[in-house]
């Protein structure tokens, strides 16, 4: 009697293609790279043009002013007349820390210098006026 031995059947195993999975991940990097500045400034405002550029390395606190003269901290509106009680509130122990203004040019100036003498007398000292890059302006 003799035994045979079956036939090897050959198992192919199924392979991963990744470059589908690599393109949809690049797309959608290159989406949310497109998107963040969109989502970043949600308050639509024409601000003034200068030369100089601020950096900052902590949590800012940003004064937003459109050209309907309504106020936001950090894009959240806020009341006029309750503004400083939110920023020492965001501000809490660290007195060093700027308050950036953000404001439509054609907001009047009586209104900024306004809310930059109640900033000083609240204590503020470091505050910072944003204004909008030109394109050829040569630092």
């Amino acid at each position: 009697m003799s035994i045979r031995k079956k036939a090897r059947q050959s198992i192919s195993m199924p392979e991963v293609v990744l470059t589908p999975l690599i393109d949809v991940a690049l797309t959608l990097v290159v989406i949310l790279m497109v998107v963040a500045p969109v989502i970043r400034s949600g308050i639509n405002l024409d601000l003034p043009s200068g030369k100089s550029v601020e950096i900052s390395a902590q949590q800012e606190i940003v004064i937003s002013i459109n050209k309907k003269g309504e106020s936001f901290l950090n894009s959240y509106p806020v009341a006029r007349e309750d503004l400083i009680e939110e920023i020492q509130k965001l501000r809490g122990e660290q007195t060093g820390q700027p308050v950036y203004i953000h404001a439509d040019k054609f907001i009047s100036y009586g209104e900024i210098m306004g809310l930059l003498d109640d900033l000083k007398v609240a204590g503020i000292q470091k505050i910072g006026m944003s204004t909008r890059a030109i394109a050829n302006a040569m630092v």
